[in-house]
């Protein structure tokens, strides 16, 4: 099995895209975090992505998981990841806080 990592995009359509299209003979891809960005408006096609992706949460997920302007739903499946940091290339992971 492949799996393919990526993080950072911020919620940039295009910068997703671009990772997917580099991923896409992966069996499993993973986001480390940066998938949503951590202010302004979220992109719907971003977000239609997450069930598509294995995504822990990074300090953006975890901000926007508070964000009244975003679909609870979405919030509520932010507030369920695992919170996770990259530092140095590796991720750092803990389980999602209750």
């Amino acid at each position: 099995m492949r799996y393919g990592f990526f993080h950072g995009v911020e919620g940039d359509p295009a910068a997703l895209e671009a990772a997917l299209a580099l991923l896409a003979d992966c069996d499993r891809i993973v986001c480390l975090g940066g998938l949503l960005g951590g202010e302004g408006p979220v992109d719907g096609c971003v977000v239609a992505r997450l069930d598509r992706l294995i995504c822990l949460g990074g300090p953006a997920e975890r901000r926007r998981a508070r964000d009244a302007a975003l679909p609870a739903a979405v919030r509520e499946r932010l507030r369920a990841l695992p919170d996770a940091t990259v530092v140095d290339g590796i991720a750092v992971m803990q389980p999602p806080r209750r």
